[in-house]
């Protein structure tokens, strides 16, 4: 039997390292799916201005590409699905808390005082022209559900390209499709030192969201992450140092891995079972449950 191609990259993007992983297509398919995400990336980032999401940030309402107005009825539809444990729209809240830069670049941090998210974060959609109005004081941060999505994306237009089969992993927030004769053994890292934590998938998504990895200090010297409450528009207070949800879709498991971190075990597993998925919790102790 002829063997497989196969082949892998892995480089920078969205703030991230990424890895691509394409069975059974050219070499050519790697390159072309590295170009996607810098697209998407470069479309999605709050950091620059010219960006297409911090246009629309600026003026407040704006025609959007396809992928842009992906990424926003994306966000819609999460925060529904969570019942606002997930909200996408607080980048203006997200920046009172210090994130106002590239993780990388974030030194000692003011942090001031921000409202909750808005009621009602958009208030005028149109299907056909992809025009969107966004309510006063609503932003949005691609980082929620960005990544996840950039991964649904990149993986569909690698299996176009002709592949058996393909993971898009884009800093732990992935996407696996197609069949390449066995299960991908995803690892999942521990929030606290102990024994490798792995995962069998043979398709769909995965992301995982913690409180202890994007850290920085404010300049009362206390630490601070980048998970919020939308209920509070302030730090999360949140049951698990980490939470890893499995959905059909990875920008669905992404938004459900952060909305997790709020639940208690038996409400987690509800809510991504009826998601057709599943994961697991860590604690502070290093302990595991799955969901």
């Amino acid at each position: 039997m002829p063997v497989t191609q196969r082949w892998e990259r892995t480089f920078a993007a969205m703030g991230t390292q990424c890895h691509v992983v394409v069975v059974g297509a050219g070499r050519d398919v790697v390159s072309r799916a590295e170009d996607r995400v810098g697209e998407l990336a470069r479309a999605w980032t709050r950091f620059e201005s010219d960006s297409e999401i911090s246009q629309l940030n600026s003026r407040g309402e704006g025609m959007l590409s396809e992928d842009s107005w992906l990424l926003l009825t994306a966000g819609i539809v999460g925060r529904q699905f969570t019942k606002g444990r997930f909200d996408p729209f607080m980048a203006h809240q997200i920046v009172a808390a210090g994130y106002d830069r590239d993780f990388p670049d974030l030194g000692v941090q003011a942090v001031t005082d921000a409202a909750p998210a808005a009621h009602r974060p958009v208030l005028e959609l149109c299907r056909r022209t992809r025009f969107v109005r966004l309510a006063p004081g609503a932003a949005i941060d691609s980082g929620g559900i960005g990544k996840g999505l950039a991964a649904d994306l990149v993986s569909a237009q690698i299996m176009a390209s002709g592949a058996d089969a393909c993971l898009v992993n884009l800093g732990g927030d992935l996407r696996v499709r197609g069949d390449k004769g066995s299960p991908w053994q995803i690892g999942i890292d521990r929030e606290v030192p102990g024994p490798q934590i792995s995962v069998r998938l043979q398709a769909g998504g995965l992301a995982t969201s913690s409180t202890t990895k994007r850290i920085w200090h404010t300049t009362r010297g206390d630490p601070h992450h980048h998970l919020l409450d939308p209920r509070t528009g302030r730090q999360m207070r949140a049951r698990w140092a980490g939470a890893t949800a499995i959905a059909p879709n990875a920008w669905v498991a992404e938004a459900l891995s952060k909305s997790l971190l709020l639940f208690g075990p038996s409400a987690a597993q509800r809510l991504v079972r009826r998601h057709r998925g599943g994961g697991l919790v860590q604690d502070s102790n290093g302990d595991v449950a799955p969901l």
